[in-house]
């Protein structure tokens, strides 16, 4: 009992001291856990693993003594731009008939959790480390179609505490409640450019190949909060129903915004304020008030044998929280005070606001489980996940399009005490297209910022997810 008490101090110990290197890596999460993900997130009415700390806290119930998770999700991003001209106002766009991919590497998102239910107790504790959201890509900064609009952006929110409780009302009713606490981080380059500098210079410069130079910020939260509130009712022998709410999180990032200017911006600039006037960068501290959405999760399970079950999900979320990005400086840097006094943004001086208007999306899954051996189970899953960007506001520092993901993988009993389950699914994305003139961000003729105005743009994704996760019950 010694051993056992100190390895789960040296567990939480390591948990704790380890999350900074967990946020660190990067991610695009298109599951939580290899057995949810496997059954394409439907596991509301299932949670019947640590995964339930997101999923459904109420779940954790269903867990008796201590189990100990460790997992692994890897993600393979191929993500594809083409940029057609249509409008030859300013000149000729010459990324106009190319196509480029990005250059992201694999990302890696581990996970971690651990779960105690006392013997002949109503009550569960658990705890966990997750990435329940996520974002990151990088282009090719001198040679991508896009890198006008990012060059690398990411955005990403990883709970490195995760203290739950789950308590059993009766034998076929349970609730469940967690506190994440969290890291939110955000971060983007972007090579400026301005379309409009063609008319604003009388032709002396092309606004298309002509960089007015470089913007770069990284902010981050290290103490943002956000709970998770689950009930899971076995209806039926047959049939179970769970319903989870995840409230909102709140962050008030900080950090730092440059602003570099290449030697053609510095003098198309100097010719407005007079000689000397641009630095060659300016560094301004930077806050930004951010909102991860609140959802509602509604999910069944059908135990149509004592082998095959069936899982239904409809998920809600609450993108339109998203109103717009507002990044607040402590100077007024020159491209923006450019932007307001020559070229009629109508935006302030010392920040930057880019207009988002999400919409809410609905998603709904469906995921089936066959257990084919004593020691094999096979699993399947589809989920459709529409985008809440609309095509008014969409831009590559957030390039989420409509996703089919189809999903299978298997559950594996290694012993008694020890069980491995893994994952793959595959993420295909629509073609996407933004057409010229449609998109505020992106192909309108704006002057901050729509560095595409005349252009239309088609992107599509491919995502090829990877997860392995190890179970072991004390």
């Amino acid at each position: 009992m010694r051993y056992k008490r100190l390895f789960l101090l040296v567990l939480f110990s390591t948990v704790l001291f380890a999350s900074p290197q967990c946020w660190a890596g990067v991610n695009d999460t298109f599951g939580i856990g290899a057995k949810a993900t496997a059954l394409g997130g439907a596991f509301t009415a299932y949670a019947d693993d640590l995964s339930a700390i997101h999923y459904n806290p109420a779940g954790l119930s269903q867990l008796e003594g201590t189990h100990l998770t460790v997992g692994l999700h890897v993600a393979d991003i191929d993500y594809e731009q083409k940029v057609s001209q249509k409008d030859f106002t300013y000149g000729t766009d010459p990324e106009g008939g190319t196509t480029d991919q990005n250059n992201s590497d694999l990302l890696y998102i581990p996970q971690l959790g651990i779960s105690h239910t006392p013997q002949d107790s109503r009550w569960t504790f658990a705890y966990g480390v997750y990435a329940p959201f996520g974002l990151h890509g990088w282009w090719n900064s001198s040679k991508a179609n896009n890198r006008y609009d990012t060059i690398e952006t990411y955005n990403d929110r990883i709970i490195y505490a995760s203290p739950t409780i789950a308590y059993k009302i009766r034998n076929n009713l349970s609730v469940g409640f967690s506190v994440g606490m969290g890291v939110t981080d955000e971060g983007c380059t972007i090579n400026l450019r301005v379309p409009q500098v063609t008319a604003a210079t009388g032709g002396a410069f092309n606004g298309y190949t002509t960089s007015a130079g470089k913007i770069k910020f990284e902010l981050e939260d290290q103490t943002s909060l956000s709970a998770n509130i689950g009930l899971m009712w076995q209806a039926l022998d047959w049939m179970a129903v769970g319903l989870t709410y995840r409230s909102e999180s709140h962050s008030k990032m900080t950090g730092h915004t440059t602003y570099s200017y290449s030697p053609e911006g510095k003098t198309i600039i100097d010719s407005l304020y007079g000689p000397g006037a641009t630095p060659d960068q300016e560094t301004c501290r930077t806050r930004l008030s951010f909102t991860h959405p609140q959802s509602v999760s509604l999910g069944f399970k059908f135990d149509f044998t004592k082998k095959w079950r069936v899982m239904l999900d409809c998920d809600w979320t609450d993108w339109s929280v998203r109103r717009n990005e507002k990044f607040n400086y402590d100077c007024e840097p020159i491209f923006l005070r450019v932007t307001h006094d020559f070229l009629n943004s109508g935006k302030p001086k010392d920040a930057l606001v880019v207009e988002r208007h999400w919409k809410d999306t609905y998603e709904f899954r469906i995921g089936t489980e066959y257990e084919a051996l004593d020691w094999l189970t096979l699993r399947f899953g589809y989920h459709y996940r529409p985008t809440a960007v609309p095509e008014k506001y969409w831009d590559n520092t957030w390039p989420l399009i409509d996703y089919h993901v189809f999903s299978f993988g298997s559950g594996m009993k290694i012993s008694k005490k020890m069980s491995l389950d893994f994952a793959y699914s595959l993420v295909w994305g629509n073609d996407h297209d933004i057409e010229n003139n449609e998109s505020k961000n992106l192909t309108q003729d704006t002057s901050v910022y729509s560095p595409y105005y005349g252009d239309e743009v088609n992107v599509r994704t491919e995502i090829h997810n990877f997860m392995l996760t190890f179970n072991y019950r004390f």
